[in-house]
């Protein structure tokens, strides 16, 4: 099997995780963390991708994306959401931190805090 038919298989593989998950509710703001879960769907190809290209950058629709769950998530609700992609970020294989840390920057999206496996939700 070549690169090209592997790449596209595990990205499969990493939805398939995602979209099986049980939707665990977060305990702040009663947020579904799959609806959270679907707002990073088209980031997916992104946040896997094993590159760290500084030229390498989300798409628009994942933008689109993630622009509209920040602009949805005020106050106890951003808690939430923050809670809810640190429950689910270590259950997504091949995860590129780099790129989870960058992708609100890429996307021109600021954020109170930086994104980590160690950010502390209640400052977001």
């Amino acid at each position: 099997m070549d690169n090209k038919s592997v790449f596209p298989a595990a990205l499969m593989l990493v939805a398939m995780v995602i979209m099986s998950s049980s939707s665990v509710q977060a305990i702040t703001a009663n947020v579904d963390c799959g609806k959270v879960r679907n707002y990073f769907f088209p980031c997916l190809g992104y946040l896997v991708n094993p590159s760290n290209s500084p030229s390498l950058r989300p798409s628009p629709s994942c933008c689109s994306s993630l622009f509209t769950l920040n602009k949805l998530s005020r106050g106890p609700i951003r808690v939430g959401v923050c809670e809810c992609i640190k429950q689910d970020a270590p259950t997504i294989s091949g995860l590129n931190q780099n790129h989870v840390s960058d992708i609100s920057t890429k996307c021109g999206i600021p954020l109170a805090v930086k994104v980590s496996p160690s950010t502390d939700c209640s400052k977001a």
